[in-house]
């Protein structure tokens, strides 16, 4: 029997995270439901997997409960529950828990909360009424993805046995292959030994090949993204250190992909780029300084 993700949140939030569920999720044997207040793309309207009803911010429990079936996780996004509709802010104890626990009372599979400000008080509230984990709200759609993975994984092992879109977690480049899931990249068939901040930064270049990168993005994008929690922000660090770490990180990256057709260039003033280059280029690259 086929099984259903669902995602309960406001329009642009379920709208995104709905198409990365298809893109990387989906298969023959799992769906991926939308369940919103409003709809903003317009070419959806009609799609069967999406469920639009303007008063569901009024009618939250009931109206989700009627309309979930044969589910393999349900993600409710925070900020969904605690906004304000026509000029009231819809209390916690009112919907957040209440529609937690009756979810819950469906059956025994993931229910995932993810948007959380840090509030641990009603994130406890979440987790006595049933909630499986509650993420924060600076968690990427991709570290989101990978926690709803693994939880259907324990909860339905055979829906991913076969693997049938194992394919939608790598992305090809050249000879070189991201598989996303496991955070591990390979060069023609072996699997590279990357720092975390090594994986992040190719991969950030694998996914905007042939275009080249400022730094400043890949600073904000990955130093920041994943220093956010910490007490100390990394945005609080000098123009030289940022620099510094950027091009340590590429002089590695470059060593390491050194037979690989791909390539990292680099454009005075512009950045970094990703490209397919023939051997002599590869070599020039390893040789030059950043």
């Amino acid at each position: 029997m086929k099984k259903n993700i669902f995602v309960i949140a406001d329009d642009e939030f379920a709208d995104e995270l709905s198409d990365y569920i298809d893109k990387h999720l989906t298969s023959d044997n799992l769906n991926c439901i939308q369940i919103s207040d409003s709809y903003v793309n317009e070419k959806s309207i009609d799609d069967e997997n999406v469920i639009v009803d303007n008063d569901l911010m009024f009618n939250i429990s009931t109206e989700i409960l009627d309309k979930i079936y044969s589910p393999a996780a349900v993600i409710i996004d925070d900020r969904f529950l605690i906004k304000a509709a026509k000029g009231i802010v819809i209390p916690d104890e009112i919907f957040k828990n209440n529609l937690v626990k009756n979810i819950r009372s469906m059956g025994d599979f993931p229910i995932v909360v993810s948007g959380f400000t840090p509030n641990q008080l009603r994130k406890a509230s979440c987790y006595l009424n049933g909630a499986t984990i509650c993420t924060d709200e600076n968690m990427s759609k991709q570290e989101l993805i990978n926690i709803v993975y693994n939880l259907i994984s324990l909860y339905i092992p055979e829906i991913f046995k076969s693997k049938p879109n194992e394919e939608k977690f790598v992305i090809d480049f050249c000879d070189l292959k991201d598989n996303y899931m496991q955070k591990c990249i390979y060069l023609k068939g072996e699997k590279l030994i990357l720092t975390s901040y090594e994986y992040e930064v190719l991969h950030y270049m694998i996914n905007k090949n042939s275009c080249y990168i400022k730094k400043e993005e890949l600073w904000d994008n990955i130093w920041v993204e994943k220093n956010k929690n910490k007490s100390k922000t990394v945005s609080d660090s000098s123009e030289t250190d940022k620099l510094r770490a950027i091009d340590t990180i590429i002089k590695k990256l470059r060593k390491k992909i050194a037979n690989s057709e791909a390539g990292i260039k680099t454009k005075y003033r512009v950045g970094y780029g990703l490209y397919k280059c023939d051997k002599h280029y590869n070599y020039y690259q390893n040789q030059e300084s950043t």
